[in-house]
């Protein structure tokens, strides 16, 4: 089979005879009809490729590559200006996301062919069905911006979030008062929001991160709490209460709260880099390297996550001990050598770090070096502009 795949001659033609052999409605037969509509798309045959999608699509038993099938017929149409039928073609799709996506693409090819009234109305179709969907709100305000027409359509949303059935056009109301960077009207449209779904997470986040915005950190504490407890698993909002807890001084506090919602175990290394990173986001260092510690002692690698031991020692100007983690990174594959002899070069041309960095690798032991170590300690010779001792390694 490996050879078989080697030559697209031959898979083409076992595709085309498993289709001819199924029929191009078999579910069976789904991922040779795809291969080669890919194959005529790729070829430029788009009408071919096309047909075979249509065909396909024709299957009463809808599958993940039958999916597939349909993101591509889009494709296919609107790139030869088939809107009409690209537009039918995502519409069909079964699954909300889906569909939204698809419609998406169709709005966003008419609007950059200059075809606002498509796009405009497109856009608004997918926020009929998915209120809060962002890009669908971005373009309807982008439209709205182009024809100048912004007012109307925020007078437009009032009126219908007076009515019945407010909460879509409160929700694209909030949204499209952010993008105008009008803070109290996306507040009174949560607040109004949060009047009709007390335990809406997202009200409640958003509220928060207005009121974070405008300095109130008591009540940004509270949003983003409730939120937390509606949702414990929303990493977004453990940070955002994390950001409040920090700037309130309570950094214990703080730490928790991201190890909570993080499933914090010292002997996850990747879990235990994920809280590393939101650490050092809010400058919380030390911290950092406590956890980072912990990982080490849980998994018993003395060496585990250098590269983040190290970017959290140089944030507390450690520069001897950052460089010697800097070196210890590059025996391991999670980060490029390159990247981290970039920053040994970095930090040597630096004037306080520089003596300091070049005083570790002076020590370094001459031989056993592997070839990672020897291009980075090269090139950070180099940037201290001893080129003998680079050219020895």
């Amino acid at each position: 089979l490996g050879d078989v795949y080697k030559r697209q001659d031959l898979a083409r033609a076992a595709s085309e005879r498993l289709v001819e052999a199924l029929g191009p409605t078999s579910a069976q037969a789904a991922p040779a009809m795809l291969a080669l509509a890919r194959a005529d798309s790729d070829a430029g045959d788009l009408d071919a490729a096309i047909t075979r999608l249509e065909a396909m699509l024709g299957s009463e038993q809808q599958t993940a590559t039958h999916a597939q099938a349909r993101e591509l017929l889009v494709d296919c149409l609107l790139r030869l200006e088939r809107h009409d039928r690209a537009l039918a073609a995502a519409r069909a799709a079964t699954e909300e996301s889906h569909r939204a996506r698809l419609l998406m693409l169709v709005a966003l090819t008419a609007d950059a062919a200059g075809d606002l009234e498509t796009a405009d109305a497109v856009a608004r179709e997918v926020l009929a069905g998915m209120p809060d969907h962002p890009q669908a709100i971005e373009l309807v305000h982008a439209i709205a911006v182009e024809r100048g027409t912004v007012e109307q359509l925020i007078a437009d949303l009032r009126a219908r979030a007076a009515g019945d059935g407010s909460e879509p056009a409160l929700r694209t109301l909030a949204r499209i008062a952010t993008l105008q960077g009008d803070a109290p009207a996306a507040l009174d449209a949560w607040e109004r929001l949060l009047a009709l779904h007390p335990e809406d997470p997202d009200a409640h986040r958003a509220i928060g991160g207005l009121a974070l915005d405008a300095g109130d950190l008591d009540r940004a504490e509270r949003a983003f709490r409730r939120a937390l407890e509606l949702t414990p698993d929303s990493q977004p909002t453990a940070e955002a209460l994390a950001e409040v807890l920090v700037r309130r001084g309570r950094t214990a506090e703080a730490v928790t709260t991201l190890k909570r919602a993080l499933g914090y175990d010292p002997a996850d290394i990747t879990g235990v880099r994920s809280l590393s990173y939101a650490l050092a986001r809010y400058s919380l260092h030390h911290e950092a390297v406590a956890a980072l510690r912990e990982a080490r002692a849980a998994t018993g690698d003395e060496r585990a996550l250098a590269w983040e031991m190290a970017r959290a020692q140089i944030a507390l100007l450690d520069y001897p001990e950052a460089t010697r983690e800097l070196l210890a990174a590059l025996d391991q594959e999670d980060v490029s050598a390159r990247m981290i002899g970039h920053e040994l070069e970095r930090l040597i041309s630096d004037e306080i770090a520089g003596p300091e960095v070049l005083a570790v690798i002076a020590g370094q032991p001459a031989g056993g070096l592997t070839d990672a170590r020897r291009v980075a300690l090269g090139r950070a010779w180099l940037a201290a502009g001893d080129t003998a001792r680079a050219l020895e390694l």
